[in-house]
C-alpha cells in the first residue's frame, strides 16, 4: 500500500461578522485550537471539545470571539 502524504495545514476557522473568511494570524486561533495531524486525519481541540474530521475535508469552526469581547 502506498504512503499517502499528509495534508497541508490550512485555516480552519471561520472570521467574526457572520462571515465565512479564514482567520491566518489570529490570537484566538492559537490560543483555543491546536491542530494535531494523525494518519490522515486531522484533529481539533476547541477549548476542550475535539473534532476528528478526514485531512482532505474543510473544516470550518465558529469563532466565539464576540462572546469573548473580540471582533
Amino acid at each position: 500500500m502506498a504512503s499517502m502524504a499528509k495534508p497541508t495545514v490550512m485555516p480552519i476557522m471561520t472570521a467574526g461578522h457572520g462571515k465565512n473568511s479564514y482567520v491566518r494570524n489570529s490570537n484566538y486561533q492559537a490560543a483555543f485550537m491546536d491542530r494535531v495531524f494523525d494518519d490522515g486525519h486531522l484533529l481539533i481541540d476547541v477549548d476542550g471539545m475535539q473534532i476528528l474530521r478526514d485531512g482532505t475535508d474543510l473544516v470550518r469552526v465558529a469563532d466565539f470571539g464576540c462572546s469573548l469581547g473580540r471582533e
